[in-house]
């Protein structure tokens, strides 16, 4: 025991280990087995998968208390996980922080707006807030088809030709969706083998409309313009185009288009949410 005291020096906080080889191999085990000690008293950290299943049966089990920092955690590093982001609104709106749960809801629908559970939590907020959700109701009569033999079909609703509505204008759509068919797909995606209707062509296509609608209005051709395309217009305006096509028009070919826009203008799609689709008491927020 001399001889153990003798080769080696302790110190507990944060201090070195000495340690001579004159006690032999007893003296290296000894040494083996202080230096051990600390790292087998170490509890291995949680990973950010089981810190989420342990957040998601607190909010369960209704302890919402404590579940709220656990998932504030697991959001920071899993940013688009609809299920953490349901469950953290939800936490913080049972918590009365109403406007930090609409923002958890409105960002698990940005994450992934094509699920319907991901509407699901706004919808709620909606309710307890007595706020109301709905997308701007603009009815498009135009439609371009592909025949068999490779033509392509304008269909227009006569009913939208009112020209003292300025409803004419949709005339523009049908021949920029027509064009895009034809020669400007293959012209802006050239590496696809075959042609669809993308969010380029969709919001090229209503754009087209929308500047016809502001000409006519500056030229004062009309006294009473459809309100459908003064939406349109200030859709356009405020460059929220993709994200009106992307949450209330979207269709197979545009939803490929969804991720890579997401990832580079998310503050857009919040935008539009906030201003275009919720509705409260007190006006848009």
């Amino acid at each position: 025991m001399k001889e153990l005291a003798r080769t080696f020096s302790r110190r507990i906080t944060g201090h070195t280990v000495a340690a001579t080889l004159k006690g032999g191999w007893l003296t290296l085990l000894a040494y083996a087995l202080f230096a051990a000690t600390p790292l087998l008293a170490q509890a291995p950290a949680e990973d950010d998968a089981g810190l989420r299943n342990r957040a998601l049966e607190l909010c369960k089990q209704g302890n919402q208390a404590k579940a709220l920092p656990l998932l504030e955690k697991v959001a920071a590093v899993r940013p688009t996980d609809t299920v953490v982001l349901e469950s953290l609104g939800d936490a913080l709106l049972k918590e009365g922080r109403t406007e930090e749960a609409k923002a958890k809801f409105m960002d698990a629908i940005v994450a992934e707006p094509y699920l319907r559970t991901s509407w699901v939590g706004l919808q709620q907020w909606a309710k307890a807030t007595r706020a109301t959700l709905e997308q701007p109701k603009i009815e498009l009569p135009a439609s371009v088809n592909a025949e068999g033999d490779g033509k392509i079909n304008i269909k227009i609703d006569p009913k939208s030709l009112d020209k003292k509505n300025g409803d004419q204008v949709w005339m523009a759509y049908a021949k920029t969706r027509s064009l895009w068919r034809t020669e400007k797909f293959k012209k802006e995606f050239p590496n696809a083998t075959t042609y669809r209707h993308t969010l380029a062509e969709e919001v090229d296509a209503l754009q087209s409309v929308a500047e016809s609608v502001m000409a006519a209005r500056n030229e004062k051709k009309h006294h009473k313009i459809d309100p459908a395309l003064l939406t349109l217009v200030e859709l356009h305006n405020q460059g929220l185009l993709e994200p009106y096509v992307l949450f209330a028009r979207s269709d197979e070919g545009i939803v490929k288009d969804y991720l890579a826009y997401r990832d580079a203008h998310p503050d857009k799609l919040r935008l539009y949410l906030l201003n275009w689709v919720i509705s409260t008491a007190e006006g848009n927020q």
